[in-house]
């Protein structure tokens, strides 16, 4: 009985034994398991920092349609929105020497045409606008600093809804407005008339010029205790090497650091590393 009691403790001794071991090496084993990273390359070159000023568009050219003398309006030949001809009919009024034809004073598209047949218009106010629309105007209000940095006929990014276009600087006022500040005014071609009247749109403006700079993405940069680190790929491990950031814009940053181009640094995963950290390269690549 005694050796029957003695070989059941004895296997269960050895079977705790070797869950515990089990135990430990998955442990070990996750603590050896190399994270995931996604890296981008280290790039070199002139850094340019970009401010952002808000305009909104407008048509570049806007010619009313004026009546001689008050009139009672006795066909209407178009709406707004049509696109007429220079000398195509846009109203027709009743006068003493009877109907006389109003006519567009230009090619163009027909805006704010606000009257109907049997009403009464006056000559004081246009009747309606012909526009053009295939090239619009930016108009946007900038500080004295920004003004500055600006010239006639430069051109500047510009995105509109989302897209990108090339904008061509105008006219930059040489006096203030009533708020101190000097109103911008760019052309942009709408030949598609891709771009509505109205929008807002987000002017690129460089502002500053760091040369042969080192250039990592925005988000590869870890900050620690005001210290500002980036972690590279050094074999199958992390690197962790202090920085000082010298520009930042949105996506991308200018350091100095003893890194070179086209060195992986990784740009997501590094949340988690310390130096020496086993990692696994999942990605590769570098955001346009």
């Amino acid at each position: 009985m005694r050796k029957v009691v003695f070989l059941c403790t004895f296997l269960s001794i050895l079977f705790i034994l070797q869950a515990c071991q089990e135990s430990t090496e998955s442990e070990t084993n996750e603590e050896q398991r190399a994270t995931p990273v996604e890296v981008a390359n280290v790039e070199t070159g002139d850094f340019i920092v970009h401010k952002s000023v808000t305009g909104q568009i407008f048509p570049e050219k806007q010619v009313p349609v004026m009546l001689d003398q008050p009139a009672e309006v006795a066909e209407v030949h178009v709406k707004n929105g049509d696109t007429v001809k220079k000398d195509e009919k846009i109203v027709t009024v009743k006068t003493a020497m009877g109907n006389v034809s109003v006519k567009a004073p230009s090619d163009g598209v027909v805006a704010q045409l606000q009257t109907k047949e049997d009403e009464m218009v006056t000559n004081e106010e246009p009747l309606a606008f012909i526009i053009d629309i295939d090239h619009v105007e930016v108009i946007a209000q900038v500080t004295p600093l920004t003004r500055d940095l600006l010239e006639v006929d430069k051109e500047l990014n510009v995105v509109i809804a989302k897209e990108k276009y090339k904008a061509n600087v105008q006219s930059i006022d040489t006096l203030p407005n009533d708020t101190g500040q000097f109103t911008v005014t760019l052309r942009i071609d709408n030949e598609d008339d891709e771009i509505a009247l109205g929008e807002i749109a987000k002017i690129s403006i460089p502002e500053k010029r760091v040369k042969k700079a080192t250039i990592v993405p925005t988000e590869a940069i870890v900050t620690e205790s005001d210290m500002a680190y980036i972690y590279v790929v050094d074999g199958e491990e992390a690197k962790k090497i202090e920085v000082e950031v010298v520009e930042t814009q949105s996506d991308k940053t200018a350091i100095e650091a003893d890194v070179e181009k086209g060195v992986e640094v990784i740009v997501n995963g590094q949340f988690t590393l310390t130096d020496g950290s086993e990692i696994e390269v999942v990605k590769v690549g570098n955001e346009s």
